[in-house]
């Protein structure tokens, strides 16, 4: 039993080590013993030393096969002590207790998602964003007269999909938000694909009603019809909230429909348990350093505790709520941040383990790791066969065209030969590109980008994407940026005070997709600007008629015409062709114009004149004169990509 016994500052308590541990240390201080023994006969006579050695031979040979016994039974008691430890784990009993739920407001861009929510917290988050579209996804707990929910707020834009799916990952109920004067759009339709793969609840709330009240009833029934939603109007049990966000009206009406849900869908979480989080976003901030925002799933993360995130194993030193004040630690459904997290950090979506247990934090990060390189491995392994495969056929195609040769005749071969010296052979230069480094805030952002330039497709120009990573603008990026004559963009983030421009513009952007049309129009400048021709002027031949000139002594034809488009000019910048029957017949140049039987260098529209053309080539009767300016034009972003 414990020893108690009295020091100067109280009474202590000493708890009596196990035998495991007096088992070590007898066979420590025996091996010691045996040591220091053996140094001592090393400051003696040499014959003495030699039969020390002999004698210590001996005995290492009898203390070895101790010292395995011993290790032998301390590895067995270590088992037995390691399952009675399992055993009084799985002792413990795990009960259900209620959890506030987490609720994600979607829906199509700029139909009011974030000013619903300012109206719940009382805040004013959608004057303060920028381009009026939120960029990013923010988490948040609000206090309702039904209880604690928690909000997550995403964008509503196309590019932010991957975002969309972070929210819906972490969500129990989902918001869908409609303007009653927009209707349903195609983010409308992409969230309800989503909440119908992840089989959520959903509380529609049909907003700006003041601006369409006659129309809440026909997109009820084409979410009912078209949309396939099991709608409450029609028998099911989706809920449809009219409301106008600007004018607060309808917000009681929403929270009463989220807490009926949230009591349908029966939200607990176990406890005690492993705590687990679901990252929201991760962002290098120039002032905080590296953050990772998530909410938690269940159990309780504390500071001190080890969080496995994929490969990386990171100790939680700081912890912030969604208001910015400090925690020590954070429950079920409560949206956090995590400060000063090393790299790589977690990619939005990916699950995040935390437990108290470093070693066992390290076990599971190093098993991720195993897993992965196992897996590139195998990718390396069939990249190796699919290229021994393509050598393989290449030598079988090369030993078919080989016996086919050989089959062929002298002459088959020279005709061969010469057929293929007149095939007509263009060699093909590398085409245009426009080369970027994008630096952005989050790593939300980040795969928007990415979404959004994989969609960028045309023949006529490429897109080289240097660079596209999350923090400040770093010397080493406008290293990068001036190698590769790169255009650098900064979203939302700042250059380092180190960094200098060198020379290089930035081209900062606070909404994503004016940065997107900087780019589309940087790749149509890139590309070489194309000949062009434009009619400045047509006539048509009404007559022909000659006139003889002694000084060459021969008959020049000349064309009577009428100005029916433009103006007919004569100048050196100007080429002229004649249509016949739609189809080109001579290009040349004016040589002599004439009105009112003078010579002239322009004869407007509806007009008539007299027009001789160079060569001494005649037209006929009905024929077309047009002028032509030909030019260099830049192409056009709708003209690169048809938008």
């Amino acid at each position: 039993g414990p020893l108690n016994f009295s020091l100067p500052w109280g009474q202590q308590t000493v708890e009596e080590p196990s035998p495991t541990q007096k088992r070590k240390k007898k066979a420590k201080k025996k091996l010691a013993a045996k040591s220091e023994k053996y140094w001592k006969a090393l400051a003696g006579d040499p014959m003495e030393l030699v039969a020390a050695h002999q004698k210590r031979a001996l005995e290492d040979a009898d203390h070895v096969e101790e010292m395995e016994q011993t290790a032998a039974d301390i590895l067995e008691e270590e088992e037995v002590e390691e399952e009675k430890k399992q055993e009084e784990v799985q002792e413990v009993e795990v009960a259900l207790v209620a959890r506030p739920p987490v609720v994600t407001i979607m829906g199509h861009v700029d139909h009011g998602k974030t000013t619903i929510l300012d109206k719940l917290r009382n805040a004013h988050v959608a004057e303060g964003e920028v381009g009026g579209i939120t960029q990013s996804i923010g988490a948040f707990t609000v206090q309702t007269s039904q209880g604690d929910v928690t909000f997550v707020d995403t964008p509503g834009h196309e590019a932010f999909s991957a975002m969309r799916e972070a929210g819906a990952m972490v969500t129990d109920i989902v918001v869908l938000v409609v303007a009653a004067n927009d209707g349903i759009m195609p983010q409308t339709k992409e969230v309800i694909e989503l909440v119908r793969w992840q089989h959520l609840p959903v509380v529609v709330a049909l907003n700006k009603i003041d601006l369409g009240p006659h129309l809440a009833d026909g997109i009820i029934r084409d979410l009912h019809e078209k949309c396939g939603m099991d709608m409450e109007e029609y028998g099911g049990s989706t809920q449809a909230v009219r409301m106008s966000a600007v004018k607060g009206q309808g917000l009681m009406e929403l929270i009463e429909a989220i807490a009926l849900a949230a009591e349908l869908a029966d939200l607990k979480t176990p406890t005690p348990c492993i705590g687990e989080a679901v990252v929201l976003e991760s962002r290098v901030d120039p002032k905080k350093g590296s953050t990772v925002s998530l909410i938690v799933r269940q159990g309780i993360i504390n500071v001190g505790d080890w969080a496995v995130a994929g490969t990386q194993c990171h100790r939680i030193r700081n912890m912030k709520d969604d208001r910015g004040a400090q925690l020590t630690s954070a429950g079920p459904s409560k949206p956090v941040e995590l400060l000063g997290l090393k790299s790589p950090l977690p990619e939005p979506s990916s699950k995040v383990l935390v437990m108290k247990d470093e070693k066992r934090a390290h076990k599971m990060a190093n098993e991720a790791k195993a897993l992965e390189h196992e897996h590139i491995r195998e990718q390396f392994m069939e990249e190796v066969e699919r290229r021994r495969q393509e050598r393989m056929r290449k030598a079988e195609d090369s030993k078919a065209e080989t016996e086919r040769r050989k089959a062929m005749t002298r002459k088959e071969k020279r005709k061969e030969r010469w057929a293929s010296r007149e095939k007509d052979v263009t060699w093909h230069a590398d085409g245009p590109v426009f080369s970027v480094v994008i630096k952005v805030d989050v790593l939300g952002t980040k795969q928007a980008f990415e979404k959004m330039i994989s969609e960028l497709d045309t023949p006529l120009v490429s897109l080289d994407v240097v660079r596209c990573a999350v923090g400040p603008i770093t010397e080493e990026d406008l290293e990068q940026a001036k190698v590769s004559r790169a255009q650098v963009i900064a979203f939302n983030v700042h250059s380092l005070k180190q960094a200098s421009t060198a020379g290089l513009p930035i081209h900062r952007f606070d909404v994503i997709y004016h940065a997107m049309d900087f780019i589309k129009e940087g790749m149509a400048s890139a590309i070489e600007p194309r000949e062009v021709s434009t009619v400045v002027g047509a006539a048509e031949c009404k007559m022909v008629f000659y006139l003889h000139t002694k000084k060459r002594g021969e008959s020049i034809p000349v064309a009577g015409c009428h100005v029916h488009t433009g103006a007919m000019q004569k100048s050196k910048g100007l080429v002229a062709n004649v249509m016949r029957r739609g189809q080109e017949v001579w290009t040349g140049h004016i040589e002599s114009l004439k009105e009112h039987q003078k010579e002239t260098g322009r004869v407007e529209h509806g007009n008539d004149c007299g027009i001789m053309l160079s060569d001494g080539f005649e037209p006929q009767m009905g024929d077309i004169i047009q002028c032509i300016r030909r030019g260099k034009q830049n192409w056009t972003v709708s003209e690169v990509f048809g938008e």
